[in-house]
């Protein structure tokens, strides 16, 4: 129920983060707190799981790498699927399937990362 209000709540919020604007700052808030509530609610569900728990502790390398990922992942759907790339980023069902592919695609980076380069560090 929070997700749908959410949904249908954040065209009003007027915020544009690339120019730091937040439009209205009630809705935007509020919409904040629901995401944090509905993040927390989706872990509580969740509950331990060893996949979140590793993806987690390597989530610097995922965040180092998920932009360059990303933009290729956006470039090549949108050739395949012959759409404008801006439809595709606008797309839920291929945002979703572009983020599972992201994540999946940064794994062996990360298992490269744990082997080789984490005991340069040390």
């Amino acid at each position: 129920m929070l997700l749908i209000a959410q949904v249908f709540a954040s065209p009003y919020s007027n915020a544009n983060l690339a120019r730091l604007e937040t439009g209205n700052p009630i809705i935007y808030i509020g919409l904040a707190y629901m995401g944090f509530f509905i993040c927390w609610l989706i872990s509580v569900l969740i509950g331990k799981s060893k996949i979140m728990e590793w993806l987690g502790l390597n989530s610097l390398v995922v965040f180092a790498l998920h932009g360059p990922i990303y933009r290729v992942l956006v470039s090549v759907t949108s050739f395949v699927i012959k759409m404008d790339m801006v439809v595709v980023r606008q797309n839920v069902l291929i945002c979703l399937a572009i983020t599972i592919a992201t994540i999946v695609i940064s794994v062996p980076f990360i298992l490269l990362w744990n082997k080789w380069g984490k005991p340069l560090t040390k």
